[in-house]
């Protein structure tokens, strides 16, 4: 999938069956920035955030995900973002985790799924479009 606009950006995922306003987002969040959103490897988080993260991993087997990977952190306006691979109900994804929710993107068979950094560019992108568009 491309877009086209200011900057052209193709990304390796299959986004046919998103619905429009997350194709949007996902080009919004990949163009983000911002000194406020910031992204670090796993290894990387530091220890002030360490009890937040705790907190995000928790809750991931609170809402029975298993076997996840966290890929990276983000750093979304203050709030910490976990982006990790996981199962969930026996299929494989990406999910996002902010301090109020999951989100869930399953793999689709035989396409080009959301890789966890697609999936972490359609958050951004929906909540920096929320905030412009109520």
């Amino acid at each position: 999938m491309a877009i086209a606009g200011p900057l052209v950006h193709g990304f390796a995922a299959n986004f046919t069956d998103l619905p429009v306003e997350d194709i949007y987002a996902a080009f919004a969040g990949w163009y983000a920035e911002h000194e406020e959103i910031l992204e670090f490897d796993a290894d990387r988080l530091p220890p002030a955030q360490q009890p937040a993260a705790d907190a995000l991993q928790e809750r991931l087997v609170a809402e029975q995900y298993e076997a996840f990977q966290v890929v990276r952190y983000g750093l979304f306006f203050g709030q910490l973002v976990l982006i990790a691979t996981a199962l969930h109900n026996g299929i494989f994804g990406a999910v996002i985790a902010d301090a109020n929710r999951s989100y869930w993107c399953p793999q689709a068979d035989g396409k080009r799924s959301l890789a966890p950094d697609d999936a972490y560019n359609i958050y951004k992108g929906r909540k920096l479009l929320q905030s412009f568009n109520g």
